[in-house]
């Protein structure tokens, strides 16, 4: 009887974590993420929409379109509504 050799072999620690295929002319690339890089991915995703939404009520405000007190509210409710998207993780 024959013994099968053992042969040594790296896996790479993270298998599989880009992968990209075209579909058309697009190319798509997908990147498989671990439990706490998701959330982390997905808590940037609602922090850059935030940012957007308060980069587009200050200009606004400068622009004239808005007053102050329409300011302060349009502020306090996308703060409420990134607080409850971050309480949803």
């Amino acid at each position: 009887m024959k013994k099968h050799s053992k042969v040594k072999t790296r896996r790479p620690s993270r298998p599989g974590i880009l992968s990209a295929k075209r579909s058309g002319r697009k190319l798509v690339v997908r990147v498989d993420l671990r439990q706490g890089e998701r959330k982390l991915h997905d808590f940037l995703g609602i922090w850059k929409e935030h940012i957007h939404d308060e980069i587009q009520i200050h200009r606004r405000l400068l622009e004239g379109k808005r007053n102050f007190k329409q300011h302060l509210g349009d502020t306090i409710e996308i703060h409420e509504r990134f607080i409850n998207r971050v309480k949803k993780l």
